[in-house]
């Protein structure tokens, strides 16, 4: 068992001399040779509950084991409370925070080491417990932060296919408007400054002229895409010219 030094500053006594220091009164613990249960009133009017073990009171912090005996009107003594909030450690109390000691019950050896074997096996379990806890905790936090990436990816797989989806049907667009005005056919960005030439002179145009200066500037990046080869060979390829009138036969 590790105890645990603990001072509380709980209240605060009058400012003024050593004069106004409590005196120890009779109830406070000493070496009675036996433990004892108590019910600590403080000064403050708060009361905490705990054991005082037999010949440990009143002491004050020094020595090798930590405290030594003290007398109850030095500077510095105390007492020292055992299982206070259900722990197995225990806390200092300066006996100028300390109005007075009830006495709640006496125990005996074999009592106190029941209860000291208790205690640690409650710390025992609470500690295991917190640590199934705290395992349990990270388990999730590790399964949420997985699930986390692996929606991150699946997301992240849903755009990337959506965009190359977006890009086929770009590219598919393109070759339609290749395929409807092929280059090879005359159908260049030459054609539409001879279109709008004509209109100046009254000669308006085709119908087939008419929708290729409708979709002019989507038909110019299909074909800046198939210059530069990002349409792929496939785009490179015209467009089936139609099969050559038959020449009429020769006149006899």
């Amino acid at each position: 068992m590790k105890p645990l030094l603990l001072l509380l500053a709980l209240a605060q006594t009058d400012p003024g001399s050593a004069a106004s220091r409590p005196a120890a009164p009779a109830t406070r613990p000493t070496g009675d040779g036996y433990h004892r249960q108590v019910l600590v009133h403080l000064v403050n009017g708060e009361k905490v509950k705990g054991l005082v073990r037999a010949g440990t009171t009143p002491e004050k912090p020094g020595g090798v084991l930590g405290f030594i005996k003290a007398k109850p009107e030095e500077e510095a003594a105390g007492i020292r409370l055992w299982y206070v909030f259900g722990t197995n450690s225990y806390i200092f109390l300066p006996l100028e925070l300390v109005k007075r000691v009830e006495t709640v019950a006496t125990l005996s050896d074999l009592e106190v080491k029941e209860l000291d074997k208790k205690m640690e096996e409650d710390a025992a379990r609470s500690k295991a417990e917190n640590d199934a806890r705290l395992s349990a905790l990270r388990a999730l936090q590790e399964q949420q932060a997985a699930d986390h990436e692996l929606i991150a990816t699946l997301q992240n797989l849903a755009r990337l296919e959506e965009e190359a989806l977006a890009a086929k049907e770009q590219v598919a667009k393109m070759r339609d408007l290749l395929a409807k005005f092929p280059p090879e056919k005359g159908w260049v960005p030459e054609r539409l400054i001879q279109i709008r030439t004509r209109i100046v002179n009254d000669v308006f145009p085709s119908p087939e002229e008419r929708e290729f200066v409708k979709v002019y500037e989507e038909w110019k990046k299909a074909f800046e895409a198939a210059q530069s080869g990002a349409l792929g060979p496939a785009a490179s390829r015209p467009a089936r010219e139609e099969a050559p009138a038959s020449k009429p036969a020769p006149r006899e």
